[in-house]
């Protein structure tokens, strides 16, 4: 015990430095060293067994008054509790503007304009069709739709066209090289393959698509693990709007249903919910916040609980954009992925997330472009903490985008496009 107490901080990931669990780990492993010691005499085992049996009422009173003096005595210390006793109410009236429904998540037509009446937006960002979604065209169908080259685009605040001049966007880049084309953009920010699957299902049927794009960020696989249902949009005492999560997940990537309240508790200060109402009552007493601390720093030492969100992400993920596949195939459309690499990719080299995005598309045989060696990060990104494209990265990537369109378009061959890797 004492040389693992040690060894935790040469785990991987582990942060250096004496810490609680290695505290409980150096007394677990004392106590239990005397107690072999002890136990080592036949006779004190016998002994011990028998005054067991004996007073075992005793030893349950003796336990339990033990824990309370072990609480009170962190409690005297000023140890802090790993959950709040109480969470505050709080009361958020659901926005008008922004509803789910079978397309998923996106604006009330009409309505959007309160938002843009508070919070400084480009006028065009605030601009929604009768259907919700960032376009100056009803998702219906036109005479003419028919005979037109049909684009659906789907995606995050990326496809949405955030942090781009007004009619900059990779999507708008698209319509004005392609003209002759229709394009619909169900782009909407905060979303996964799971409202681009929604989208798909309700828009796909009626402008039936001759190639569906969907831009694929790697903070998808963390949106995938929640429900598209399970985002609501409120406004905070400041009057400023607020998106919180219904659902938010575990350290070991679990799906936990909150209370509005404790939504925004969590939500507010960028913690991991307890998995469950044990765990929550635990986590609000000082010994049992010591346990559950101490089981926190051996999942994030070891790397199990990474790899545990890691590979629910994979699977939720995987499954979302196999179906994906087969809804587009089921009516002759064309699906192909745009990746999008994160700063952090471009700067340190492509990431777990983006890598593993790449094994999948290849897995379901999906055909994908990766734009990773045209982008630069000074040139082609929001500077500061935004993480999107600029202007000029938009427009790089519509141009990409739209001379593979302008290919397939001639021959109705995907493999012209040489920007298209074809599993």
């Amino acid at each position: 015990m004492l040389i693992a107490s040690v060894a935790v901080d040469y785990v991987p990931n582990a942060r250096p430095g004496f810490n609680s669990f290695q505290l409980l780990l150096l007394c677990a492993g004392l106590a239990t060293t005397l107690c072999a010691l002890y136990l080592r005499r036949e006779e004190a085992r016998k002994t011990l067994f028998r005054r067991a049996r004996k007073n075992l009422l005793a030893s349950v009173l003796i336990t339990a008054a033990s824990l309370a003096a072990l609480e009170l005595a962190l409690t005297l210390m000023g140890a802090p509790t790993h959950y709040p006793a109480e969470i505050p109410a709080v009361e958020y009236e659901p926005a008008p503007w922004w509803t789910c429904d079978a397309a998923g998540c996106h604006y009330v037509a009409g309505l959007i304009n309160e938002i843009c009446e508070v919070v400084e937006s480009p006028v065009w960002s605030c601009l929604v069709n009768a259907q919700g979604f960032h376009d100056v065209q009803d998702f219906v169908a036109s005479e003419d739709l028919s005979s037109r080259f049909r684009i659906l685009t789907m995606g995050d605040s990326f496809t949405f066209g955030l942090s781009a001049d007004e009619g900059k966007s990779y999507v708008d880049a698209i319509e004005a090289r392609v003209p002759e084309s229709v394009v619909w953009n169900t782009g909407i920010s905060g979303i996964g393959t799971k409202q681009a699957l929604a989208s798909f299902q309700v828009f796909a049927p009626i402008m039936k698509p001759d190639i569906a794009i969907y831009g694929f960020y790697v903070n998808d696989f963390d949106d995938n693990l929640l429900p598209i249902d399970g985002y609501f949009v409120g406004v905070d005492e400041a009057g400023r709007p607020i998106g919180i999560r219904n659902h938010r997940v575990d350290q070991w990537g679990n799906l936990v249903k909150l209370d509005q309240s404790t939504a925004v508790y969590f939500h507010e200060r960028v913690l991991y919910p307890p998995s469950n109402e044990v765990a929550r009552l635990i986590g609000t007493t000082r010994l049992g916040s010591l346990v559950l601390n101490a089981i926190e720093t051996l999942g994030h030492s070891t790397g199990i609980a990474l790899n545990a969100r890691h590979e629910k992400r994979v699977a939720i993920t995987r499954q979302a954009l196999a179906s994906l596949r087969d809804e587009a195939a089921a009516i002759d459309a064309t699906l192909l992925i745009l990746l999008i690499p994160s700063k952090e990719d471009l700067t340190k080299g492509p990431g777990l997330r983006h890598r593993t995005a790449i094994e999948l598309f290849e897995a379901l045989s999906i055909a994908y472009i990766d734009p990773y060696s045209a982008l630069e990060v000074a040139a082609d990104y929001a500077p500061g903490e935004d993480v999107h494209w600029n202007t000029a990265g938009h427009q790089k990537i519509g141009e990409l985008l739209s001379d593979c369109l302008i290919a397939v378009q001639a021959s109705e061959d995907l493999s012209d496009c040489g920007a298209v890797i074809l599993p």
